[in-house]
């Protein structure tokens, strides 16, 4: 087991659960930097060199994959456990779990995945729905997807100003689409006839689409397969994704990252081949570009390209 702090790579201990499940369980850390895994028995943390034992006897009933139960680790050596019928939340300090959350009551059927937002909160899928917990209140807001008609929603990637997404069977050919979730409400994102895997936000609106063919990347309409050549062979295990668009892939045999670049083009630019050769904001804070042979308006969020004359150019006359 390796950690990567940016400059090296520092090596942890290996775990290895004595029951053959939960043999490909997460790693997860604390705001506060605890490590935790999810084990058959409960919890391990990792403390002295060690992955000590939290005994959770409502894990060990659980029926669970071998990635075991999602987990949200918070400050304080507080852990957040996902089971299909009940959200636990284990205190170290106090040696106990307690369930702040039954599936039954939310009416949304069985719990299936959970993430943290940027908040604080976690963002819960379920079979009929969406659910957000906030640890600090302990309150919970349910939302369902009931107009379209979605079920068995997964794989949920928080974005910016509240919003999530997430993946869906829809009717009526029960395909596995990908589902922008925001205040707006609910909108099933275009992406093709394929089946999508999982789906995530990326930088200046784009959107990242896993499908069995390879990963895609979704961009003011567009479509395009990603270059995956640093990828590490295998097929995507998971995925960690970052504030500003960028994210971790996990594969069997190694890891990736995606950086956004630091110089790429306005979103919704037009496209540009000619030298730019002054910039002016006006007294209503629009920005004008001199693009030689056209005039280009940046109107706060919207662009409006002006032409002059073909035997003219804004170089003949004076700024």
């Amino acid at each position: 087991m390796s950690s990567l702090d940016g400059y090296q790579v520092l090596t942890l201990p290996n775990y290895q659960a004595q029951k053959q499940i939960c043999t490909l369980s997460r790693v997860y850390e604390s705001p506060s930097h605890e490590l935790w895994i999810p084990d058959p028995e409960g919890l391990r943390e990792f403390q002295d060199g060690k992955w000590e034992l939290h005994p959770i006897p409502d894990m060990v009933a659980a029926v669970l994959t071998e990635k075991g139960p999602p987990v949200v680790a918070l400050a304080g050596r507080r852990v957040l456990i996902l089971l299909p019928d009940r959200l636990l939340l284990y205190d170290a300090r106090e040696g106990r779990a307690v369930a702040v959350r039954q599936a039954a009551a939310t009416g949304v059927g069985q719990f299936d995945a959970m993430t943290a937002a940027a908040d604080g909160a976690v963002w819960i899928t379920a079979s009929y729905g969406l659910l957000r917990w906030d640890p600090t209140t302990q309150r919970s807001s349910v939302w369902r997807p009931s107009a379209l008609g979605l079920r068995e929603l997964q794989h949920p990637y928080p974005g910016k100003n509240g919003e999530v997404f997430l993946t869906a069977l829809a009717p009526p050919a029960n395909r596995r689409v990908l589902v922008r979730f925001s205040s707006a409400g609910w909108q099933i994102v275009p992406t093709g006839s394929a089946d999508v895997v999982q789906g995530w936000p990326g930088e200046d609106g784009t959107v990242w689409i896993e499908e069995a063919t390879g990963l895609f990347r979704l961009s003011g309409g567009r479509k395009e397969a990603a270059a995956t050549e640093a990828l590490a062979s295998g097929g995507i295990q998971d995925v960690w994704t970052l504030p500003d668009g960028g994210f971790w892939v996990g594969a069997k045999t190694g890891v990736a990252k995606y950086a956004p670049a630091i110089w790429r083009d306005p979103p919704g630019a037009p496209r540009i081949e000619t030298p730019v050769h002054a910039i002016v904001e006006d007294a209503q804070n629009r920005l004008w570009f001199d693009c030689t042979n056209s005039l280009l308006l940046l109107d706060h969020h919207r662009w409006k390209k002006l032409s002059v004359p073909r035997d003219r150019s804004f170089r003949q006359f004076p700024h």
